[in-house]
């Protein structure tokens, strides 16, 4: 490494533009709007979005709200004639992989401007400045992707859903950032199913190569960038000062995969955090409830009827013999845990 973390972490460009893209569907457009607001709420940069709207709903929505410094795309309008070509006939999750690629090779050929260009997973939620967490990457690189850093009890994951996560692909647009995502989107176009047993896992497995081929990559060593479900039990989730840590260092971001929400009304949810994981124990006060209450809010201030839920209580009593269940109030901002 050129510096310490410590040092890279300290030298902060608070002037620096951001073009981030992401896409959603309608059940996980809060999720994306919180994904937004959290970014420009813990950064100083000047950031710029692209959002991919899925179907026509969250489209519509999108275009009513009007974000500052958001462009709102649909398939016609990102206009790759391949990918549209899959709408339809690939099946639905495996379309929204490959539209990941796509949508990334479409904005790093469309912006002009900005200093770093990047996709985010729509489930992601910043806690910290996206410029100081792109100090990390050194001069020398122009792009940065982040490992699955799996927990002790997960480390066979790795060689069925690859070493790598999607959450966050980041970079300065170098001709090697350009060709590699330009040939990532070949690759997703081509195939994006899973079939763990010969390690592909959507779009995601494809990244496990490209630290053998391209010397401009660079992957993050903060544990902070892309904490998740999956390596949560490897650390220690603190707050200090109003500033969220983990094993005493900042977190960037959380990735809220297996979050349920049953929105029970615009005041009261019904929770699983982390459906299908074995946690040692839920950072609820530290990194769920801010992002529980983010959504519950944007759920009632925007009126969004068409979010992700889960319709029966019997699946949550059912799951709740192997996830602990919470209901969360935004009256009483506390959670009540059943087993």
């Amino acid at each position: 490494m050129e510096n310490s973390l410590s040092e890279k972490a300290a030298r902060v460009n608070t002037s620096r533009a951001v073009h981030l893209c992401t896409l959603f569907d309608k059940n996980f457009l809060i999720q994306g709007l919180a994904l937004i607001e959290s970014v420009s709420a813990q950064t100083t940069s000047d950031v710029s979005w692209t959002v991919l709207a899925l179907d026509s709903e969250s489209y519509l929505k999108l275009f009513e709200l009007r974000i500052p410094n958001l462009n709102v795309l649909d398939f016609n309008t990102l206009a790759d004639a391949d990918l549209i070509a899959l709408v339809g006939v690939r099946p639905w999750r495996e379309l929204c992989w490959t539209s990941a690629a796509c949508l990334l090779a479409y904005t790093l050929r469309n912006d002009k401007t900005s200093e770093f260009v990047g996709y985010v997973d729509a489930d992601c939620y910043f806690f910290g400045d996206i410029s100081e967490m792109l100090d990390e990457i050194p001069i020398s690189k122009s792009f940065a992707i982040h490992e699955h850093n799996f927990s002790a009890d997960r480390k066979d994951w790795e060689t069925k859903s690859g070493r790598f996560n999607v959450g966050v692909i980041i970079g300065r647009k170098s001709a090697q950032f350009i060709y590699c995502i330009n040939r990532w989107r070949i690759n997703v176009l081509d195939r994006c199913d899973v079939d763990q047993a010969s390690g592909r896992c959507g779009d995601q497995s494809y990244l496990n190569s490209w630290p053998g081929e391209f010397s401009d990559l660079y992957i993050f060593e903060q544990p902070g960038v892309g904490v998740a479900p999956w390596n949560l039990n490897n650390f220690e989730i603190s707050e200090k000062d109003s500033n969220i840590l983990v094993d005493g260092l900042p977190i960037y971001f959380f990735h809220f995969h297996g979050l349920k929400v049953g929105f029970l009304s615009s005041w009261l949810s019904l929770i699983i955090p982390a459906s299908g994981y074995k946690l040692s124990y839920i950072p609820w006060q530290e990194i769920y409830s801010p992002y529980i209450d983010k959504l519950m809010k944007l759920k009632a201030s925007e009126g969004l009827t068409k979010s992700r839920r889960i319709n029966s209580f019997n699946w949550y009593f059912k799951n709740g013999i192997k996830n602990r269940i919470y209901i969360a109030s935004r009256l009483t901002h506390r959670k009540t845990g059943l087993n």
